[in-house]
Formats: C-alpha cells, structure tokens, sequence
C-alpha cells in the first residue's frame, strides 16, 4: 500500500514524501522559481530516513517513528 505524508522543514518548506511499493520519495518545495522543487524518487528507506532526519523541523522528526512503523506495515 503506497502512504503519502506531508512536513515541514526547519525553513519553512512544504515537503512531501512517502512510498511507493518497497521505494521511498521525497519532494521539498522551495520558494526558488526557478527550481520550484527538490525530487527525489527510488530511494531506499536508509536515504529518506537520513533526508527527513536532517531538513525536518523538530516538531515533524518527533513523529518519524510513528510514521515509518505505518509505511513498515504497508509494505
């Protein structure tokens, strides 16, 4: 089951990510118009976790752990 979850970074910037069957993606929105997003798909579980754990405010990081057992228990 694909899950789709939406935080905040530590500058204020949407950031939607989730998985996609065993694959994980992550899209950051910057105010830059140029380049409107920061993409990245296919990624392993160890790389999003590492992106989240680094470019998330605190109050998202807090609930990490709840929202990775629910993206576990998708797969």
């Amino acid at each position: 089951m694909e899950m789709i979850f939406i935080a905040e970074t530590k500058d204020n910037r949407l950031v939607i990510f989730g998985n996609e069957g065993k694959k994980y993606f992550y899209i950051e929105f910057t105010e830059n118009i140029e380049n409107p997003k920061i993409e990245k798909f296919n990624l392993e579980q160890k790389a999003l976790l590492e992106l989240l754990e680094k470019n998330l405010d605190r109050y998202c990081q807090k609930g990490l752990n709840i929202v990775f057992e629910k993206m576990f228990e998708s797969d």
